[in-house]
């Protein structure tokens, strides 16, 4: 993906205003990047080499398969595969995570300890999963003395600004089984942020969304060019740990107006205008983290935005109901939907109180259905493809289909994060993941016979750089997807009653749900 020259030209001009760090061509100094798979290893390397670098967009699979050696005037970048693959395609070439560290131990014999840092490359942009805590365990009980060496590097800060990287950071360590691991004092030699222009803005050409990254770019990569060419003797004599952070980017304005015009369009552009009532059931149900209540609140409007504060931990606890009534004006008819919002599956992101584990979450969907609703139109599994597949998200997919086999013929699956996702980019992820060993195995196409639905929402973004354009194209993208499963809802008849369901309908099911 490349921005244009036009848009290139006023980039050089920004950064020539600015102070600008590059790499120095000595001394000499090796970076070698760990950590789990898809978490932007590989954009951190070419964004070192070129501060403009816009990566391509996500595909479904991994793409380093073995050590990448690239040389950036004095520093040596060897970037690793990721931990707990699950991105392998029909398995044609082995990355388990022995092989890997096999790789990682043959890289160190060949590098000069004394001029080595090493980076745990990490996405907090989706929340935690037990593989990024497992490849945190793995790293520091297989070489235990590198901790003096090693950084924490957060990725997907283009966007972010200060307060929320710390806040997100600061939640990181406060989980569970970080403090229980004490993996804090894994990372001596600190926390540092980096991000790169979004492909999605360089495809719209949108001149002052790229302009707002790279300036966080370059604040981001100075900082981290900086502290590794700092006096790294006394870095891994003391293993003082830094929080670093950015200079605060100036406050929003206008924020009140563009949630004005986005409310207006609505308006006069949707045809789907709720209030309180209830009708057409559908519950949503999947991984933490993966969208579901924003799903359901993007269902009840279109223009939602999100909180303003990206939230590290999974807020839904309990059996959330939307009561929604939506008159159509193309057949007179009101219809009235419960959108019924379930805790996830797999939650490692509680921040106080009881962690939820899976038997707990079925539990209460099932009492949801035998209790409050026994009419089910549809159930929708949410997942997430923006950032590839992890163990949980088909752990999730395999752990619903054992736990509720007889709803088959009322399943759809509905991908989120697709605002900005063309149609053909959507069908092409899909397909890679249904090809997926896993994913054959288990059959799990047929498991959704309703059919693949897409959803969206404005991103938080806004908030801090109000773009009128920016949201008109979010928004037209939100409202179409919206209309498609709101019409195919309101077509639907058919309705699944547990009572009728010999293997649901009663307590003793609950036994059933105790899925490993």
């Amino acid at each position: 993906m490349e921005i244009t020259d036009e848009i290139r030209e006023q980039l050089e001009s920004y950064r020539l205003g600015r102070h600008y760090v590059d790499v120095p061509l000595s001394p000499a100094r090796t970076l070698i990047l760990i950590g789990r798979t898809r978490t932007g290893k590989s954009t951190i390397s070419a964004l070192l080499k070129n501060s403009m670098y816009v990566p391509p967009f996500p595909t479904l699979f991994y793409g380093t398969d073995a050590p990448h050696e690239e040389q950036v005037n004095g520093l040596k970048i060897i970037d690793m595969p990721g931990f707990f693959n699950q991105n392998q395609h029909k398995n044609t070439v082995d990355l388990s995570n022995g092989t890997i560290e096999t790789m990682l131990n043959g890289v160190m014999k060949k590098t000069d300890a004394s001029v080595t840092l090493f980076a745990f490359v990490f996405n907090l942009d989706q929340g935690i999963n037990q593989d990024d805590i497992k490849t945190m365990l793995l790293m520091r009980d297989k070489y235990p003395r590198i901790s003096k060496q090693l950084m924490l590097i957060l990725t997907h800060c283009e966007e972010t600004d200060d307060i929320a990287r710390t806040q997100l950071i600061n939640n990181f360590f406060k989980h569970k089984d970080v403090v229980k691991e004490n993996l804090r004092e894994l990372f001596l030699c600190g926390v540092f942020f980096m991000g790169c222009i979004r492909p999605q803005s360089a495809e719209r050409c949108d001149r002052h969304g790229i302009l707002h990254q790279y300036a966080n770019v370059l604040k981001m990569r100075n900082i981290f060019i900086e502290y590794i060419y700092s006096d790294l003797e006394e870095i891994m004599a003391t293993g003082t740990r830094h929080l670093r952070s950015q200079s605060r980017q100036s406050k929003p304005i206008d924020i009140k107006e563009l949630q004005e015009t986005i409310y207006n369009t609505v308006v006069q552009d949707d045809e789907f205008i709720f209030k309180q009532a209830s009708t057409r059931n559908i519950i949503l149900m999947g991984r933490a983290r993966t969208g579901k209540s924003t799903v359901a609140k993007t269902l009840e409007y279109p223009g939602y935005m999100g909180d303003k504060d990206l939230a590290l931990f999974s807020e839904t606890k309990n059996i959330e109901f939307h009561q929604l009534a939506c008159p159509i004006s193309k057949n007179g008819y009101l219809y009235n939907f419960n959108i019924i919002d379930t805790p996830g599956l797999y939650d490692q992101r509680t921040s106080k109180g009881q962690l939820l584990d899976n038997e707990a979450v079925t539990k209460l969907v099932l009492e949801c259905m035998r209790t409050d609703m026994t009419n089910i139109h549809a159930f929708a599994f949410v997942f997430n493809l923006e950032n590839g597949i992890n163990s949980e998200d088909i752990d999730s997919m395999v752990y619903v289909k054992k736990a509720y086999p007889t709803v088959a013929d009322y399943m759809m699956l509905i991908l989120t994060h697709c605002e900005e996702t063309s149609d053909e980019r959507r069908n092409i992820l899909v397909e890679n993941f249904f090809q997926h060993d896993i994913a054959v195995k288990q059959n799990l196409r047929e498991f959704f016979k309703l059919g693949i639905f897409y959803m969206g929402c404005l991103r938080r973004q806004l908030y801090e750089r109000p773009d009128e354009a920016y949201a008109a194209d979010l928004l037209e993208n939100i409202i179409k997807m919206r209309a498609r499963l709101l019409n195919f809802l309101i077509a639907r008849e058919n309705v699944y009653k547990i009572h009728d369901d010999p293997i649901l309908r009663s307590d003793k099911s609950d036994s059933y749900c105790s899925i490993s």
